[in-house]
Formats: structure tokens, C-alpha cells, sequence
């Protein structure tokens, strides 16, 4: 177990890794979460770092202001451009989170605006439904 306060703290970090760190691709509009990214190099023996092989991670809490579940997902040896955990583990956190969301049915957290990549995404009201033109997984709704 751990202090309170040091849980809050670290919580509280992990959050703005989201809000506005390497891992903004994981935000889900309408809730609180709390994250952390990561990608290494991997090493084979005798031979050291292995050029253009990563594992790449994002494990993220749902809601971050009320804990629930943790969600983590791990990517080995990606084979996007970008390798970084934000960017690839990130984004299937987001779809996970997304569909966990609407399977558990829970309630908005956060009305907050997070900014996804270049795009700003308005989260969802309090009651679950989305503002300005966005569908809770970030794309504009069709009519």
C-alpha cells in the first residue's frame, strides 16, 4: 500500500501525460484518464540493440477520478513508421477504453477538451452525449 497523497500526486501526473504529454492519443472524450507511455529497443544476445525492433506500450486508468479498471497494451516489435507507445499502443487504449465505456455503461467523467495529435476533440457532456459535431470516438457524427 502505498500513501494516499503519493498516489494522488502520481495519479495526477498521469493524467497530464494524457491531457497534453506523449500520450494525447489515448484520450477519451467525456473521462478522466490517467496514463503512461512507453517504447525501448529491443536487445538480442550478443548482438546488442536490434535496429528497427521496438516494443512499444500504453497503460492507462479508466476513469482516472474514479479508478476502475487499467487497461494495458503492449506492442512488440511494431511495424509503423512511428514506433512511439502514445502513438501506437495509445491509440488501441483509446478504441479499448471507448468500447469498455459503452459495454460498462459508465458515466462521463470529465467535460474537458483534449488536443488529439493536431485536432482538438470536445469531450462529451456530462450525460454521455457528444458535443460540437464529435461522436465519443473523436469523429464528426453523420447525420
Amino acid at each position: 500500500m502505498t500513501d494516499p497523497e503519493i498516489a494522488d500526486t502520481m495519479c495526477s501526473l498521469m493524467e497530464r501525460v494524457v491531457r497534453s504529454g506523449t500520450g494525447t492519443l489515448a484520450a477519451i472524450p467525456g473521462f478522466s484518464v490517467a496514463g503512461k507511455t512507453g517504447t525501448a529497443q529491443k536487445a538480442t544476445p550478443g548482438r546488442g540493440y536490434v535496429d528497427e525492433k521496438y516494443t512499444s506500450l500504453f497503460a492507462g486508468i479508466l476513469p482516472a477520478d474514479d479508478p476502475q479498471y487499467v487497461v494495458v497494451v503492449v506492442l512488440d516489435e511494431v511495424k509503423t513508421a512511428t514506433v512511439s507507445g502514445g502513438y501506437t499502443a495509445g491509440q488501441i487504449f483509446r478504441a479499448t477504453g471507448t468500447r469498455l465505456i459503452h459495454t460498462e455503461r459508465l458515466a462521463s467523467t470529465s467535460t474537458d477538451t483534449y488536443e488529439v495529435g493536431s485536432a482538438v476533440v470536445v469531450s462529451a457532456s456530462p450525460q454521455g452525449q457528444a458535443q460540437s459535431g464529435q461522436s465519443l470516438f473523436g469523429r464528426p457524427q453523420t447525420p
